[in-house]
């Protein structure tokens, strides 16, 4: 399992291909992985997470989400780069006010636009980036050109068990980081890491994980970052694809701590989405942390099918496989529900222990090795050594073609990173 970022730098109509040195498997992608080019080429379209590149003598060639056939991208040549690339990036769309007295009252402030959180300025972008049913999101920069998150609540309760939580939680790679509360105007507020990147449903949406080495790698972060939520006495309660983010660089964010709570048992567990296990789904006390194993299992069937499973943890066909105290029985009816997605029986083996009545229902403590055990295959594939093509629902993935799983749009360069 290789990631390979590679920098397109656009002049014009053309692009230039700067592949930066990264260790590869195997060649002849190797070579092509420590070259820089400076021959021009066209980029027909624009590159699209799920996208596919394949290397080929000195082309690199590319098929999109809709495309059987690939075309070309670049040429490359020898050319081992010394030193990495260094950018320094400015966001014009964002610039923090100038001559602003920020010796005035934080109300004063407010008519500039600049929030004052603990020692920290923040000038706030008008418009938000993300909304919710009880928040939203807009974006900030302070002096310093730094930009910023901030979660704009009008329950100041639930502003500060939310902040709270935060903190408790702590700072980790795999968590959304927290810095300061303040208020601002009628809010209040968070202020908080800006992760770049997308969340979990918009790279569904293209069906990038389902190529099984791609899910492998978020299944792993998704997974640390809830383990070490839990290892600080914490359940999050609201894990879904749209609390997940994935960064440029490829790394699990777990976003969103309005639900979390410390309590290990809770009457209601009122998150919406049909996420919810089925003792929450049916109004009853839940264990927290086994709830958020029932979501984490919702979550990864949702990205490896593409759509949610079921609308609710009490649905027909969610109900068929959990109900059910025999795990072998379990299985037999996770096997039957997903068998257009070919799901390998050791892989219901796993959905078995977390599709469960919650006095079955396995520990994250336990399902976490046994999703990373490298020996684990998702899908039930029926292919030749010679052409490995992914069956079923999965995309057909060819020898030596890398998944593109994320794509920076610096304004005049792309960075795209690919998965072999």
């Amino acid at each position: 399992m290789s990631f390979v970022p590679i920098l397109f730098s656009a002049l014009a109509s053309s692009i230039f291909v700067h592949a930066v040195a990264v260790p590869a498997p195997q060649p002849p992608i190797k070579d092509a992985f420590q070259s820089i080019t400076r021959t021009p080429a066209i980029l027909p379209r624009g590159f699209q997470v799920g996208d596919l590149l394949f290397f080929e003598n000195n082309a690199i060639l590319r098929r999109d989400n809709d495309s059987s056939a690939h075309e070309l991208v670049a040429n490359y040549s020898s050319g081992v780069v010394d030193n990495p690339v260094k950018r320094v990036i400015k966001r014009a769309d964002l610039v923090f006010p100038a001559d602003v007295d920020l010796s005035q009252d934080a109300d004063e402030l407010e008519d500039y636009g600049i929030a004052k959180c603990g020692e920290k300025f923040i000038f706030v972008e008008s418009s938000n980036i993300g909304q919710g049913g009880f928040a939203s999101v807009s974006r900030g920069i302070d002096k310093d050109g730094k930009i910023y998150a901030l979660k704009m609540l009008k329950d100041r309760s639930a502003r500060d068990e939310e902040f709270r939580i935060m903190q408790l939680v702590g700072s980790h790679p795999t968590i959304v980081e927290v810095y300061e509360k303040c208020r601002f105007g009628v809010y209040y507020t968070i202020l908080m890491e800006l992760v770049n990147g997308e969340d979990v449903d918009k790279k569904v949406a293209v069906k990038l994980y389902q190529n099984e080495a791609v899910a492998k790698l978020a299944f792993a972060g998704i997974l640390d970052a809830v383990d070490y939520v839990h290892s600080k006495g914490v359940a999050h309660l609201d894990i879904k694809g749209a609390n997940v983010m994935i960064g440029a660089q490829d790394g699990v964010k777990l976003i969103d701590f309005g639900m979390a709570t410390q309590n290990s048992q809770m009457d209601k567990i009122d998150v919406a989405g049909g996420i919810r296990s089925p003792e929450a789904e049916s109004g009853n006390k839940a264990n927290t942390k086994l709830n958020d194993v029932w979501e984490i299992g919702t979550l990864f069937v949702n990205m490896l099918i593409g759509s949610k499973p079921w609308s609710d943890a009490n649905a027909a066909n969610a109900k068929k496989i959990w109900d059910d105290r025999t795990k072998a029985q379990r299985v037999k009816s996770c096997m039957f529900e997903f068998q257009k997605y070919k799901f390998s029986e050791d892989f219901c083996g796993i959905l078995a222990d977390i599709f469960a009545q919650e006095g079955d229902r396995k520990a994250l403590s336990v399902i976490k090795p046994m999703i990373l055990n490298p020996s684990l295959k998702i899908f039930d594939d029926c292919d030749d050594s010679k052409n490995k093509k992914q069956t079923g629902a999965k995309r057909e993935v060819k020898n030596g073609e890398m998944v593109v799983t994320s794509v920076e749009d610096l304004g005049d360069e792309w960075v795209v990173r690919a998965m072999l």
